[in-house]
């Protein structure tokens, strides 16, 4: 008596992931998530004072904090300084293009669209911690309080004057970095159990 073992199948995988990562990217749109959250502390201040950056706009205390940051010779928090925050759209949609090359195809293809997936939200992030460090280094001479210029940190905590600064990123940009970590993973699960030349592994049992 023969028979044939099969491994168990995969082949949902890609097709589940690939959905759910797709409807997530376009909640983000939906939604508008804040892309980048800080949190800033002091003892004038005992709730504390909130910023939340999306795509098209910086909400929460923005007037206070922009008060705060005319004092120190800080530029105005505005969407028409950083440019950049007009084309966050971009980066779902880019996001969501890798995922379909990702699991739509094989080999060292779908190792770049991987690879893509990653670079977006790291690519928004680092562009964060660069208008951070304009902001912070780029001060007016002439402002009523003189600091020595400072980088503020893009996640993490930053002592600025007597302000604690907790900055993390946000709902919009974790979402990117959870499908690209979603992706990944799928994509290397619903490979195990290939062989190296791409057939189906097959094992015969026999028994007398």
């Amino acid at each position: 008596m023969t028979g044939r073992i099969q491994p168990r199948g995969r082949g949902w995988i890609r097709p589940v992931v690939g959905a759910a990562a797709l409807a997530l990217l376009a909640l983000t749109l939906v939604s508008a998530a804040p892309i980048w959250v800080a949190f800033l502390d002091a003892p004038q201040y005992p709730r504390g004072l909130t910023l939340y950056v999306h795509g098209d706009r910086i909400a929460g205390d923005v007037d206070e904090i922009n008060g705060l940051n005319h004092y120190i010779g800080m530029r105005t928090l505005s969407p028409d300084v950083v440019p950049e925050m007009r084309l966050w759209p971009l980066a779902p949609l880019s996001s969501a293009v890798l995922v379909v090359l990702a699991l739509a195809l094989r080999g060292p293809p779908s190792v770049l669209a991987r690879i893509g997936l990653w670079a977006v939200p790291l690519v928004v992030l680092l562009d964060i911690q660069r208008w951070l460090v304009v902001f912070g280094r780029d001060l007016d001479r002439d402002a009523a309080l003189r600091l020595k210029p400072f980088v503020p940190l893009a996640i993490g905590p930053t002592k600025v004057w007597n302000f604690e600064i907790w900055a993390v990123p946000g709902p919009g940009l974790m979402i990117l970095l959870l499908v690209a970590l979603a992706v990944t993973i799928a994509a290397r699960t619903s490979r195990l159990g290939r062989p190296p030349d791409g057939r189906r592994m097959t094992g015969l049992l026999a028994t007398t």
